[in-house]
């Protein structure tokens, strides 16, 4: 049977290593790289060098599946796809609701909200597509899916020049 890392109060020390890392991955949100973050969650360099190694391994990709199912993200990826923030716009009190919800309306995917008014003006409220989070959704996704062509790059005229070396034998 093979060893999988020593044991203290009863958790392999690999699994306690990462759930430490799955934690940190989840406070940080992607900002620093996965190879920092096994360092601070006690991963040698050599092994926090190539991270592929670690998520390869049956017991990642177990914690992965248990904190992360995949029904839960799905769910938020498709939050992500419908997402709107709540935005507001000041019209002249003279501009009549129905004016206002007209103006609102031709903007494809905003609704209103809320109208409050004063005496010298009217604020409309309205929900507007959150395109930033929509956009990295669908980024998100294609990665997934594997859908982005591979990147090429021009190099203009690049010349490589090739030099065959023949070692000469004793007669020259």
């Amino acid at each position: 049977m093979k060893k999988t890392g020593k044991v203290r109060k009863g958790i392999p020390h690999d699994l306690r290593r990462q759930k430490q890392l799955a934690k940190l991955l989840a406070e940080d949100g992607g900002r620093t790289p996965i190879g920092k973050l096994m360092r601070r969650a006690g991963y040698s360099d050599h092994y926090a060098n190539s991270p592929k190694k670690m998520r390869l391994t049956l017991s990642w990709k177990q914690l992965m599946e248990k904190n992360l199912p995949d029904d839960l993200l799905s769910k938020k990826h498709n939050e992500l796809l419908t997402a709107v923030s709540i935005d507001h716009y000041v019209f002249p009190n003279a501009v009549s609701d129905k004016q206002i919800k007209a103006i609102i309306n031709q903007v494809p995917g905003c609704k209103l909200l809320k109208v409050q008014r004063n005496a010298s003006w009217a604020r409309a409220y309205f929900a507007v597509p959150d395109n930033r989070s929509r956009k990295d959704a669908i980024d998100m996704a294609y990665k997934l899916k594997g859908k982005y062509q591979p990147e090429k790059h021009d190099l203009g005229e690049l010349v490589i020049k090739t030099v065959t070396y023949k070692p000469q034998g004793k007669n020259g």
